[in-house]
């Protein structure tokens, strides 16, 4: 078993008999006495003990996923924008958060902040996106006299600009494909709506797919060796099983169940094979309904999972698989600018409010949300962070 360096703890949840029909539970006349010296329990009675074990085990992780607390007092005095972390630009990996302002801060423990050189460009409109390569932290944006995408290869010190996309207009999403390699995938809407690939990273080439979505694809993931999903702003998901140069349309699509308002967010646990698109089921505020669609067969088909708590009225904007089934989704109340939270220790299939777990990250909506595979960190709206309460070494 994996186990953390840092604490000797396993990073992996000991998943057994997910499959179906595996597992078979013992009637109460086994659960009264237990097994004998001469028992010999059949394999599904074993499974479902071991597998119970494991739902637990999942569950409580969930309780951790879903309490947050703030860590630490106003970090910027600008709104964070885009927050991502590098597992090995410093032993143990380092933090970066963008502001509006275009500031960067850095962190090592995700509490403490400091600046980070320089401003990456000049002035942020809006919308920034993140992502890595094996030597850089990237960022995009809309920004006012700027085209590209701004990296640094030396923790902020310095800053160099990719203006390698030939649309002048900032990527909808960036997705990587590290740390397997340092292949890029960016999604632009230019009319065009056109998918870029930079085979090298940041600074390299960058090549447009032969055959594009046809529209705008406003978020996307990795799901899988060399394949990608990207969601367009009706719901509609397209997937590429070649690092991103041709794209077809899944037979089902999230629409099909009820989200057709995207926010730009989707999940992938790839141990699992569950894909994730959030969003709503309306984009007419104040009747947003907090929607979660997933699939476990590439899009094939698609299910709406159930989503429990007053909460309903939100507008989900983030998705993050936590590893082993865990999941945690946010977003925006309807009308009111504050946030809410859900968990899911099923693996998408049922939500529950963070509230219900003490959550202390409400009532700042969150701006972005990153892990360093031991923790989620959640950049909020009142220019403050804060950590979930995972115990460093649990969460794959």
């Amino acid at each position: 078993m994996t186990m953390d360096p840092k604490m000797n703890l396993p990073v992996n949840l000991a998943r057994w008999a997910t499959g179906a029909n595996r597992t078979l539970e013992p009637d109460s006349t086994w659960k009264d006495s237990g097994w004998n010296d001469s028992t010999k329990p059949p394999a599904r009675w074993q499974n479902w003990l071991q597998k119970l074990n494991y739902e637990w085990t999942q569950r409580i992780g969930g309780l951790l996923v879903g309490n947050w607390q703030v860590v630490n007092s106003a970090i910027t005095a600008s709104l964070p924008e885009a927050l991502i972390h590098h597992p090995t630009m410093e032993d143990g990996g380092l933090w970066m958060l963008i502001n509006s302002a275009e500031a960067v801060i850095k962190s090592v423990d995700g509490r403490n902040w400091t600046a980070a050189g320089t401003n990456v460009l000049d002035t942020l409109a809006s919308r920034q996106v993140a992502a890595i390569d094996s030597s850089n932290i990237i960022f995009g944006g809309i920004h006012s006299s700027s085209t590209g995408l701004a990296y640094t290869s030396n923790k902020g010190v310095s800053w160099s600009v990719d203006t390698g996309i030939p649309e002048s207009v900032a990527p909808n999403f960036i997705v990587s494909k590290y740390p397997d390699s340092d292949l890029l995938i960016a999604a632009v809407s230019a009319g065009t709506n056109k998918v870029y690939i930079a085979s090298g990273g940041v600074g390299s080439s960058w090549v447009a797919a032969t055959t594009d979505p046809g529209l705008s694809l406003e978020g996307g993931v990795r799901v899988g060796a060399n394949s990608f999903m990207g969601i367009g702003g009706a719901g509609v998901t397209y997937i590429s099983s070649d690092d991103g140069d041709t794209w077809a349309g899944t037979p089902g699509s999230p629409s099909d169940v009820g989200l057709n308002s995207i926010a730009r967010a989707m999940g992938c646990d790839r141990e699992t094979g569950t894909i994730v698109a959030v969003g709503t089921a309306t984009a007419a505020a104040p009747t947003n309904v907090a929607t979660v669609a997933f699939t476990r067969n590439q899009g094939l088909t698609w299910t709406r999972a159930t989503v429990y708590g007053a909460e309903q009225s939100t507008k989900l904007e983030n998705v993050y698989a936590c590893g082993g089934g865990l999941w945690f989704a946010n977003g925006v109340l309807s009308g009111l600018g504050s946030g809410a939270g859900f968990v899911s220790f099923d693996d998408a299939e049922t939500w529950y409010p963070a509230s219900y777990f003490g959550d202390r990250i409400t009532p700042s909506a969150i701006q972005d949300v990153a892990s360093d595979g031991r923790m989620l960190l959640a950049a909020r709206s009142d220019n403050r962070v804060a950590h979930s309460l995972s115990i460093p070494g649990y969460m794959p």
